[in-house]
């Protein structure tokens, strides 16, 4: 079949047009080509020159026209080299870095840049954001992962620094500052100042003993509830409306007005839920009730906190021979766990205990969980143990991972809002506080 010559014609013409166009297009790819080699040129003079901004921008123009990750990278460096000259370009900067996280999701060292951009600016929570988004999007990375558990544990100081403290009761510290006694809440926040002479840990209805030239019973509020006679020398915390205070050596039991009770000890404990636990003149153990009846005990010692506690999560650490041994708040000895020492005080699943001058850590039951192995050791809590190594003192977790290094000369235990007290140098006791409020 014959065509016809107008459709010839359009044939022609069609591939005449298809030539042309084919021209057209070498002709912008190569300037395009030719611009992107242009762009990349000169953003590299600028970047040998130290003229980072001025690379940044080259580069970008280059990015325009042809997109990829070697180019990406030019950009980030030349914003690194920039960045260590000057801080102000940390919001540009930012910026970049998450839209490169956008377009290569699977690049670990971008999420691990940013996250170091956030802490440089204290925005630990968006760190901690790009770190767990990371984790996410790079699987198995373990740089990743490292980063973010540092992150998880990383914390400041307090400014404030106190010579001496009792350990948290009822959410509040006792502190010392120079030799004077005053009381801070467990975000560090004072609420009594640092100017008595003698102060003991807030017990029930917020009630503790204080002196100056007086001693006086009041709150936090400051309100006065009652008067001691005399000058206590030592004292534990009010609960279960009495209080164990020391006058002349001997320890006694005085309600809130100040009123003496009952009592002639060599040492006497707080009370919990309705019972205390003293230690007679005659060395003889003795469980008290509040009417101030007494009924004799097999204890040869018993441990009490430096708050004057005896029970620490419903178990009472005593000795009934040479050992000490687990025994539940009904004074009834838990299985046959026996040890040299143990840690007194509230803890969180594991007890520390002392055998043949080493340190470990038993359950509840009297099984070991982790065998003696340190120097010291304190109990956990909410998580967390305090453990001294060549006489420096780090915390662990229940894996035994240290997360903290050895680095203090002593150690607290973490209260409530996971703050601790940890001491910094020879005259200084500050609060420790995670960077995120995990």
């Amino acid at each position: 079949m014959k065509l016809s010559k107008s459709l010839l014609t359009v044939i022609l013409i069609v591939l005449i047009g298809i030539g042309w166009a084919s021209a057209g297009f070498d002709v912008v790819l190569k300037n395009t080509n030719k611009e992107y080699d242009q762009h990349l040129e000169y953003a590299k003079k600028y970047y040998d020159r130290g003229l980072y901004q001025m690379a940044i921008k080259e580069y970008k123009e280059a990015g325009i026209i042809k997109e990829s990750k070697s180019t990406n990278e030019k950009i980030l460096n030349a914003y690194e080299k920039r960045f260590k000259e000057t801080d102000s370009i940390l919001t540009e900067y930012i910026s970049f870095l998450t839209d490169s996280i956008q377009k290569y999701k699977s690049e670990a060292k971008y999420y691990i840049k940013l996250s170091d951009l956030y802490v440089y600016s204290n925005n630990y929570e968006s760190a901690y954001k790009a770190l767990k988004k990371g984790t996410s999007n790079c699987k198995k990375n373990k740089e990743l992962s490292n980063k973010l558990e540092k992150l998880l544990y990383s914390f400041q100081l307090d400014w404030i620094g106190y010579s001496d403290i009792y350990p948290e009761s009822n959410g509040y510290y006792v502190v010392k500052n120079n030799e004077s006694w005053g009381i801070i809440d467990d975000s560090g926040k004072s609420i009594i100042d640092t100017e008595y002479s003698f102060i003991t840990s807030v017990g029930d209805m917020k009630i503790f003993l204080s002196s100056k030239e007086n001693s006086e019973i009041l709150d936090t509020t400051g309100l006065v509830q009652g008067k001691i006679d005399g000058i206590p020398e030592s004292a534990g915390i009010f609960a279960n409306d009495l209080m164990p205070i020391q006058l002349d050596g001997v320890y006694s039991y005085y309600d809130i007005l100040g009123d003496k009770k009952f009592g002639n000890y060599k040492t006497a404990s707080n009370y919990h839920e309705g019972r205390a636990i003293a230690q007679k003149q005659d060395d003889e153990w003795v469980v008290v009730d509040k009417k101030g009846k007494e009924t004799k005990t097999e204890f040869k010692d018993v441990l009490f906190d430096k708050n004057g506690n005896y029970v620490f999560n419903n178990l009472i650490f005593a000795k009934v021979d040479k050992k000490y041994s687990l025994f539940n708040k009904n004074f009834k000895k838990i299985g046959s766990f026996s040890c040299d020492s143990i840690d007194p005080y509230d803890y969180d699943g594991l007890i520390a205990f002392e055998e043949n001058k080493m340190w470990g850590f038993v359950n509840s039951k009297g099984k070991i969980i982790i065998k003696p192995q340190y120097e010291v050791a304190k109990n956990f809590s909410n998580g967390l143990a305090a453990v001294c190594k060549d006489g420096k003192w780090g915390f662990m977790d229940k894996n035994q991972k240290l997360v903290i290094g050895y680095q203090f000369l002593d150690a607290d235990y973490f209260n409530a809002k996971k703050n601790c007290f940890v001491k910094e140098n020879a005259k200084n006791w500050k609060l420790l506080k995670f960077v995120l409020d995990k």
